[in-house]
């Protein structure tokens, strides 16, 4: 998908509401997996490993406010400023899109939701294009970071960016557009 047809579906989905938005996006990624096992220090049995993934992402939210209303609810003081996105190379385009300076891609941020409004579904893994289940490559993923330490919360607040190139169809209500479409 490019960012003209997500800036498309972002003008069809505000017609409806002008405020934040859950949407439903299924994206495709490159897992950057260890070329040997944690474990066994055997080399990996594949060249490329890829996860398709589905999940819930409110697009139009704040993080600085996401953030602080988290710690709100925490009890903490609601002081978190954004020290910027990736050490700085990140640059905002609108409140829906952020550009890595470095390499030129254009991500859609949001916060990873949970919501019962939209089915999110578990990680589909593929090793040299061919299925696979997550056990049988999870010692070559890389260990996932458990700490957020610049929000201070004790239950982070998940914000993400999904390669626009990545997405392969993105739902809001009844409007939907698919790769290729």
């Amino acid at each position: 998908m490019n960012k003209q047809q997500v800036d498309q579906f972002i003008e069809r989905c505000n017609e409806k509401n002008k405020g934040a938005k859950i949407v439903r996006v299924t994206y495709q990624a490159d897992v950057k997996a260890l070329k040997k096992s944690r474990e066994t220090k055997e080399p990996a049995p594949f060249h490329a490993l890829t996860c398709v993934s589905t999940r819930a992402v409110t697009l139009g939210a704040d993080y600085e406010n996401c953030v602080n209303n988290q710690r709100g609810r925490e009890g903490l003081e609601q002081t978190f400023e954004s020290q910027g996105i990736w050490g700085g190379k990140g640059q905002h385009i609108d409140k829906y899109f952020v550009e890595h300076t470095g390499n030129g891609k254009v991500y859609l941020a949001g916060l990873q939701s949970s919501s019962d409004i939209v089915q999110i579904s578990d990680t589909q893994y593929f090793a040299d294009g061919v299925p696979v289940d997550k056990e049988s490559v999870a010692e070559y993923l890389p260990a996932r970071k458990t700490e957020n330490k610049s929000q201070g919360t004790e239950r982070p607040v998940k914000w993400r960016y999904l390669d626009v190139a990545g997405i392969k169809e993105i739902k809001y209500g009844d409007v939907i557009v698919k790769e290729g479409e």
